[in-house]
C-alpha cells in the first residue's frame, strides 16, 4: 500500500493538468494543493483560493488565511496538527463562489480523496460555502455552528470564514470560539 505522502502525491499529481471542469480554462495559473500535516488533528476545508493562493499555490496564505493562521497559532497548543485545503482547487474568476458543477467535479477528485487520505480526527469546515459543500444535509452555517456534525464517521464542525471577520471585525470572537469548540472536541476525544 501506498504511503500517505504518495497518495496525496498522486492526487495531487491527477489534479495538476485537470481539465473536467470551466475552471481548468479560465486563466488557472496555479492549482492550489493542500498542505500540512499528514496525520493531522483538524482538517480544516476552506471555499475556494482567492488571488494570494492562486499566485502562491498554497492555501489560505491571503488576508483572511493569514487570520485563520493567526487564529490558529494563538488558540491551539503546539502539538496540535492540522491540514489545509479547499474545496475546489483552482481560484474562481473574481473571487465568485464556485459553481455546482465545478465543486461536484473538483470535490470528486480532490477534497473527498484528501479527507480519506489524511484520516483526520475532526474536520472543521471554513464557511458556509465548505460546509454546504461537504455536508450538503446540514444547516446554514450560524445555525449549524458549535454543533458536531458527522461527514462518512469523521467529526465535523462547521466554523466562520475569516473573510466575514475581516469584514465584520466583531465577528473574530465568533471565528475563535468555533476554533476553540473543535479544540475542546478533540481534547474530549482524545482523553475518552
Amino acid at each position: 500500500m501506498l504511503s500517505r505522502n504518495k497518495q496525496l502525491l498522486n492526487v495531487q499529481k491527477n489534479m495538476q493538468n485537470c481539465t473536467q471542469c470551466p475552471l481548468a480554462t479560465c486563466g488557472r495559473t496555479n492549482v492550489v494543493h493542500g498542505e500540512g500535516d499528514i496525520n493531522p488533528d483538524f482538517f480544516l476545508i476552506g471555499e475556494a483560493p482567492g488571488a494570494a493562493e492562486e499566485i502562491e499555490g498554497r492555501p489560505f496564505v491571503g488576508r483572511s488565511g493569514q487570520l485563520l493562521r493567526a487564529i490558529l497559532l494563538k488558540l491551539l497548543p503546539p502539538e496540535t496538527t492540522y491540514y489545509i485545503s479547499n474545496t475546489v482547487k483552482c481560484r474562481p474568476p473574481k473571487n465568485r463562489n464556485p459553481t455546482r458543477k465545478e465543486k461536484t467535479i473538483c470535490t470528486m477528485l480532490g477534497i473527498f480523496k484528501e479527507i480519506e487520505i489524511v484520516n483526520p480526527r475532526i474536520i472543521i469546515t471554513v464557511g458556509a460555502v465548505a460546509l454546504s459543500t461537504v455536508l450538503p444535509s446540514a444547516p446554514p452555517l450560524l445555525k449549524a455552528r458549535e454543533i458536531m456534525h458527522l461527514y462518512k464517521g469523521f467529526p465535523l464542525i462547521p466554523a466562520l470564514h475569516p473573510a466575514y471577520c475581516l469584514r465584520f471585525p466583531s465577528k473574530k470572537k465568533e471565528l475563535e470560539q468555533d476554533i476553540l469548540f473543535a479544540l475542546k472536541s478533540l481534547q474530549e476525544m482524545k482523553s475518552e
